[in-house]
């Protein structure tokens, strides 16, 4: 009984949320064969995976007495891309990234828990990332079904379980391999009707979410299953943002928080450093369309900066490439928040919206707060 608790929730759940496509290609071929050991009789189902419309049959066999199967088909995205072999409520999860011929063998009935994956890393990876997640689900049903602990027990136990397991996927399986297939298939698991990782509501999984969708980014701009992931991404960063203590109404009596942040240069540019001078630091978000708003500030730091005025402007793009490609002849000191949305830095400033501004005085003090340009060049001329 408790394997057919656990291969439902794991695979299942994860097929119907993971797969979405990719740009086109001229058609990669790949093969997929092996052996399942002790299933004569079943029927074996290739199935694509697709976040429309859940997992799609592609072919089937029935297995002989060797067990033996081959399955040919023809992948017409440009990136990698997810199927699965499914025997009864057993499902066997590989990648296809380039022309491959990849051999998945098995033993029935355990087929899930006990597969080897040969002509695939990734695949292979994709296989050790799903075993783990059965283990963790075992030891989850466990935890839930021992009484020797108080209810509050278990579930802080059971979170612990999750944490810990999470952790080390994002040091061993994500880190460093943010535009593999892997890092994406992990980011979709999912037990017991929910998601393990929580991309719209935990900062952690949130940001690193974020890391792949950019590398996916990076290398497949188009694909729909960037686009896929990118929507999470940023749906998240916009319900993580829950602005601290309101400061707006003690903005004169406080001195200003310094901020450390590099420039499109790599160079750290602290705010610090620019004492001595009026001020305007800015907060905001290129991919957001904030066009209006520089053509603006560019007619402000050119009628100011000769009598020593300066911008120190944070963005906080998803998009760390567009950000550069954005800021790259701006004037001013264009620095990037790589936490988004839920960095301390905006939570120190308490910004409630973007583009938000603040002025600072040639001392360092934080003097006055705004959303809009209604009177910043008279507020800006009050302090030079």
């Amino acid at each position: 009984m408790l394997r057919s608790k656990y291969t439902l929730f794991i695979y299942v759940f994860v097929s119907l949320l993971l797969v979405a496509g990719c740009g086109t290609d001229a058609g990669k071929g790949f093969s997929v064969e092996g052996q399942i050991t002790g299933a004569e009789g079943k029927t074996i189902y290739l199935e694509a995976l697709t976040v429309d419309n859940g997992a799609e049959i592609l072919d089937s066999a029935k297995l002989g007495e060797t067990g033996s199967y081959v399955f040919t088909a023809t992948d017409t995205t440009a990136c990698p891309e997810l199927y699965r072999l499914r025997i009864e409520d057993q499902i066997m999860n590989f990648c296809v990234d380039s022309t491959e011929n990849i051999r998945i063998n098995a033993q029935w009935p355990n087929a899930a828990f006990n597969y080897t994956v040969e002509g695939s890393g990734g695949s292979d990876s994709i296989r050790i990332l799903s075993q783990r997640f059965t283990r963790l689900q075992q030891d989850m049903l466990q935890m839930a079904e021992n009484r020797s602990f108080t209810l509050a027990e278990r579930d802080a136990n059971t979170q612990a379980m999750i944490k810990a397991y999470k952790d080390s996927i994002k040091m061993f399986y994500i880190q460093d391999h943010y535009g593999s297939a892997a890092s994406y298939f992990a980011l979709f698991q999912g037990v017991y009707g929910r998601m393990v990782w929580d991309l719209e509501g935990d900062a952690s999984d949130n940001r690193w979410a974020m890391a792949v969708a950019n590398a996916w980014n990076e290398r497949w701009p188009a694909s729909r299953r960037t686009e896929y992931l990118r929507e999470i991404v940023m749906r998240g960063r916009s319900k993580l943002f829950r602005p601290q203590a309101d400061i707006s109404d003690k903005v004169r009596e406080v001195n200003v928080f310094d901020i450390s942040l590099p420039d499109i240069h790599g160079r750290t540019r602290t705010l610090a450093e620019l004492k001595g001078r009026v001020v305007l630091l800015d907060f905001g978000v290129y991919e957001a369309g904030a066009q209006t708003w520089v053509l603006r500030l560019r007619e402000v730091y050119s009628k100011y900066s000769r009598y020593g005025f300066e911008i120190y402007q944070v963005s906080v793009d998803s998009d760390k490439h567009y950000w550069k490609m954005a800021c790259q002849n701006l004037p001013w000191v264009c620095v990037y928040e790589a936490e988004g949305a839920q960095s301390m830095t905006l939570r120190n400033y308490n910004v409630r919206k973007l583009p938000t501004y603040f002025l600072i005085d040639r001392q360092g003090n934080l003097v006055s707060r705004g959303e809009d340009a209604k009177n910043l060049e008279a507020e800006i001329e009050k302090l030079l």
